[in-house]
């Protein structure tokens, strides 16, 4: 049988750390607009349950699970939806997405509910 490596060990790329070891952490600056895909993965998309208009909070449910290996899907930031349309995906095709213009605010959802022992959530 042929290998397809020919060499062991991998490949180990010069790594460049001393650029970015001693910096500080930096936080980033909220998108303008996100664009969330419901496929998430090669399972079936989650269904929206928000429309164009409505106004949503980040870690707001914005597409819930449809059906076997479904997962619902939440708002990375706060803002109003200004569209649900396909849009390309890495998937290579054009999947339901959600596009969400930032209020700049990133308001959270109430919704949310802490969990003191998380490892008891699997």
């Amino acid at each position: 049988m042929k290998r397809l490596f020919s060499f062991r060990g991998g490949v180990h790329p010069p790594y460049f750390k001393e650029l970015t070891s001693g910096k500080p952490l930096v936080a980033a600056a909220l998108p303008r607009r996100v664009v969330i895909p419901l496929s998430q993965h090669t399972g079936k998309p989650a269904k929206p349950v928000v429309k164009a208009g409505d106004e949503v909070k980040t870690g707001q449910l914005i597409g819930e699970s449809d059906g076997f290996i479904s997962l619902p899907v939440h708002s990375s930031i706060s803002g109003k939806v200004m569209d649900i349309k396909p849009w390309p995906h890495p998937l290579g095709r054009n999947v339901t997405s959600i596009i969400i213009e930032s209020d700049g605010k990133d308001e959270w959802t109430s919704d949310l509910t802490a969990h003191e022992d998380y490892f008891r959530l699997s």
